[in-house]
């Protein structure tokens, strides 16, 4: 192949995927213009907003975000961080944000959110959602107004996968994400553990799914844009004592 037949396929490229680009963005977009007919009050602080101009964008604001599958650890590390930053304000946890955000506008007019309360009822909902808006939860979170509160940052719990992370640096100049994993052993006895009616694992078998629907719908490998390797902290907390998770985590939010 010449080299002007090289340049020619690697035009028809370029367009090929501006158009595609353009696509996925206008198929995002009416899907989001459907589901969000009215602002969001997700409490008196925070508010998303999808119609008018933002004066107090989260947008802007220092954020740390919490992410990793169920049973990998988030909850303790938000709580021990919640002692170690007590200037910090934490946002409502994912699965308030998802019920606010996701779960509520996504509901029929005769449907009510009482029928989503275990884990099980909301993977359909949610899986939808992310395959029209691949970020997932970030779209809400980055359109979130704050009135009131003046905090030094903020903590969410949590994100999940690769598209969420990678949206989250992008969308936040100021974010830094501690990236939490488990092996899937650790995580079974993490989440049957807890006996969270959330879960609802009574089982292997219902163990087996909450594992394969996270990796399912969130996608099991994390491949961060390069750009952003040194705004992310991973921890292995299959091994390691809750305080050592919290100590290394603390430690580099810091920097």
């Amino acid at each position: 192949m010449s080299q002007g037949q090289e340049l020619q396929v690697e035009l028809l490229l370029q367009e090929f995927h501006n158009k595609n680009e353009i696509t996925f963005l206008e198929l995002d977009m009416t899907f989001a213009n459907e589901v969000y007919q009215n602002d969001i009050m997700i409490n008196e602080f925070l508010i998303v907003s999808f119609s008018r101009p933002k004066k107090d964008s989260l947008i802007n604001s220092k954020i740390l975000f919490i992410a990793g599958f169920s049973g990998c650890g988030k909850s303790s590390l938000v709580h021990g961080l919640k002692d170690k930053l007590p200037s910090y304000y934490n946002i409502p946890e994912r699965r308030i944000i998802t019920n606010k955000c996701i779960i509520e506008p996504m509901l029929e007019e005769k449907q009510s959110l009482n029928n989503y309360s275990e884990r099980t009822d909301r993977v359909g909902i949610v899986k939808k959602f992310k395959e029209n808006i691949p970020e997932g939860i970030i779209y809400g979170l980055k359109n979130i107004d704050v009135k009131n509160i003046n905090p030094a940052g903020f903590i969410f719990d949590g994100i999940r996968g690769e598209s969420e992370m990678n949206a989250a640096l992008e969308a936040f100049p100021n974010a830094k994400i501690i990236h939490l994993t488990a092996n899937d052993e650790v995580r079974k006895e993490r989440i049957a553990g807890r006996k969270d009616p959330f879960d609802n694992a009574k089982n292997e078998k219902d163990l087996n799914f909450i594992i394969s629907k996270d990796y399912e719908i969130h996608k099991k490998e994390i491949n961060i844009n390069t750009k952003y390797t040194d705004k992310v902290l991973t921890i292995d907390t299959s091994g390691l004592a809750m305080k050592e998770v919290l100590n290394t985590a603390y430690d580099w939010s810091l920097n």
